[in-house]
């Protein structure tokens, strides 16, 4: 009954090969061919190369994992010449009045009337006496040559445009520090005239008093013996002066401004080889989470470390949290319910997951990473979606799409502290300071970051082209707001990393970017190491 029904179905079945095992298709029997035998010049599927194997034990078969040796696919030139509207009828004439090519049924029932219908064999004829026909090659290798001379030509723009920008990006670091030194300069002008303007005003007041000392010094006759050697006194007591002010002002004669190198700069330059240094392979620690037995390849939705320095990872895709060690190695992994869409860290070594979608049942889930193993503590089931979880001392901040919930450590007294029903995915993934001041909420329908006080009232909203937040993954962004009050925001899409200032008004900088951030969902600080650690969708590990 098997056999018999197998064999219809082969038979029956519509499914197109692209090769086809030759014994059965002498058979009207549909089957994928697995092996070629080159001495047979012929294609079996698994049963038939058994058979095969038994008549001929000498013959070399080539499996599909060796396809490199098989001849060209029959059936991909055979579907070329079959009409697909007709059941496989082959192309036998040639419509001029539409430009195709007609099988027997096509001509009968669709083109009877059109008059310009010539065999295709004829049409051949026909075009290999044209002249245009034998120079085809010869085109097409010079529109390759051009093709290829104008790639060299991309490739030399392009070049040309990144050393450009490399020059520029250079030339404004030195025109910034050159800016900061004029600055200081005039500065030091001003402080410096104001000096000098003060000794010329002081010059000119001795002179004046020496003037009037010479005036009555030709004037003695006239003046009394008390009145001469106080006059006396007085013209050596302003003597000492004007000499002692001389002798200050020639010291300092000669101010100038002089630009004192930083000699680190001069010893750095000229100590470099280049610009940079020319290295092969990734520069970047990056390791990739493998688990034995996974469905689907990992996709880290969230990343913790613990006391030890022990990695706590969730894998949306094969619903799984996973214990890693220093060395990034799987030591663990435990198996949820549903999909771990966001991670939090409660205390040294316990992680709350949000783990849920829109049917089943919403569950955080408190985990202990303990003496290499990873142990569930307690379930606690909600009445609404999870999506993003965060936490302080105090509190827990749990997504559901379009909301903020607040709930004690105990997941009692539920508050709603912030809504946005304009979609279901405005109110995504979230963080909070550790005083609670700030929380921050991600809009992924919007690309935007909204920042709340601590009673859920909106204090700002950040729109930027970096927060590309990914509402085509199955996954939240990663928010993280570190010990020193810096915001870190995945932008999922934009393959960036930005900094955001605590108050969520603008953004400060990339914090990371670059060839190997690629779809980032997670980031954390290691407080061990203070390496800034990156989980990505595609399973990878970056540790900067």
């Amino acid at each position: 009954m098997a056999s018999g029904f197998e064999s219809s179905l082969h038979r029956g079945s519509d499914v197109e090969y692209e090769l086809c095992c030759d014994t059965c298709e002498e058979k009207d029997i549909n089957r994928e061919a697995q092996f070629y035998c080159e001495k047979c010049s012929k294609f079996y599927c698994n049963p038939c190369a058994g058979l095969h194997d038994q008549l001929y034990s000498k013959h070399v078969r080539w499996g599909r994992k060796d396809m490199n040796k098989w001849p060209v696919a029959k059936t991909a030139s055979n579907k070329l010449e079959v009409c697909q509207r007709h059941n496989g009828e082959k192309f036998r004439v040639y419509c001029e009045n539409h430009s195709q090519m007609l099988c027997t049924v096509c001509h009968i029932y669709d083109h009877q009337k059109c008059r310009n219908v010539v065999l295709i064999a004829d049409k051949l004829k026909e075009l290999c006496k044209n002249e245009d026909f034998h120079q085809l090659s010869k085109h097409l290798a010079r529109l390759q040559n051009e093709l290829n001379q104008n790639t060299k030509e991309q490739n030399k723009n392009l070049l040309n445009m990144q050393q450009s920008y490399k020059r520029t990006q250079i030339n404004a670091h030195l025109d910034e520090l050159e800016k900061k030194t004029l600055t200081e300069m005039n500065t030091l002008v001003t402080t410096v005239k104001s000096y000098i303007q003060t000794k010329i005003d002081e010059c000119k007041k001795l002179n004046e008093q020496m003037q009037d000392l010479q005036s009555e010094i030709q004037n003695t006759g006239n003046k009394t013996e008390v009145m001469s050697y106080l006059l006396y006194t007085k013209c050596v007591d302003h003597l000492a002066t004007t000499e002692s002010f001389l002798r200050e002002a020639t010291f300092r004669n000669g101010t100038t401004l002089d630009v004192e190198m930083y000699t680190a700069i001069d010893q750095t330059l000229s100590s470099f080889p280049g610009l940079g240094m020319v290295s092969k392979g990734n520069c970047i620690p990056k390791h990739t989470v493998e688990i034995r037995g996974n469905s689907f390849p990992c996709s880290i939705s969230g990343i913790c470390e613990t006391a030890n320095g022990e990695l706590i990872v969730t894998d949306f895709s094969n619903k799984k949290v996973t214990l890693l060690n220093k060395s990034y190695t799987v030591v663990n992994k435990y198996g949820l319910p549903n999909y771990p869409w966001s991670m939090c860290r409660v205390n040294s070594n316990q992680v709350a997951i949000a783990v849920g979608d829109s049917v089943s049942k919403n569950v955080v889930l408190l985990v202990q990473a303990i003496n290499g193993g990873l142990i569930l503590e307690r379930t606690e089931e909600l009445q609404h979606r999870l999506i993003g979880i965060a936490c302080n001392e105090c509190f827990f901040y749990i997504t559901s799409g379009a909301e903020l919930f607040r709930y004690n450590m105990n997941f009692q007294n539920k508050i709603k502290i912030y809504e946005d029903n304009s979609n279901i995915q405005t109110v995504t993934a979230c963080a909070v300071s550790s005083d609670g001041h700030r929380i921050y909420v991600v809009n992924s329908a919007c690309d935007q970051l909204v920042t709340l006080t601590r009673d859920g009232a909106v204090l700002s909203i950040l729109g930027d082209p970096a927060l590309q937040l990914g509402i085509l993954l199955p996954s939240t962004p990663g928010v993280l707001v570190t010990d020193s009050g810096k915001v870190l925001v995945c932008g999922i899409f934009s393959n960036t990393i930005i900094e955001v200032d605590k108050d969520g008004i603008q953004r400060r900088a990339d914090f990371l970017k670059g060839k190997y951030v690629i779809r980032p969902t997670s980031v954390c600080i290691s407080k061990i190491t203070g390496h800034i650690i990156v989980g990505m969708y595609n399973g990878d590990v970056l540790m900067f």
